[in-house]
């Protein structure tokens, strides 16, 4: 894991979700703010955000031609696997804002925030 997500809280939109690093989503409980939404880990090429129960459910794409997007994300046969696109049902779920424009600035802000 990127050593910038270890200790950073991450917000992708102006709502209420928010994301942890791997393994620190028990810390979050019963603390005022609210339980995180999930948590957060950075891989090749992407930052991937999972549930409380640990399914992939948005990604962050952050190829090496500077672009900064989001996708959904899916398990399949034990790895994980970008969509084409990100469903809305994913969007609301990560609090992400209404609009590509929104989407694109949270993406690169998220990124900057990561290091990435």
């Amino acid at each position: 894991m990127n050593a910038t997500t270890e200790t950073k809280t991450v917000r992708l939109g102006d709502g209420p979700a928010y994301f942890v690093p791997r393994g620190k989503l028990v810390g979050t409980l019963f603390v005022q703010g609210g339980t995180a939404t999930g948590e957060c880990r950075a891989l090749k090429g992407a930052i991937v955000f999972y549930t409380a129960a640990g399914v992939p459910r948005v990604a962050l794409i952050t190829n090496k031609y500077g672009e900064r997007f989001y996708v959904s994300a899916r398990r399949f046969n034990g790895r994980i696997r970008y969509l084409f696109g990100l469903n809305d049902a994913d969007a609301a779920w990560a609090g992400l804002p209404d609009g590509r424009i929104a989407q694109a600035e949270s993406a690169a802000r998220v990124a900057e925030q990561l290091g990435r």
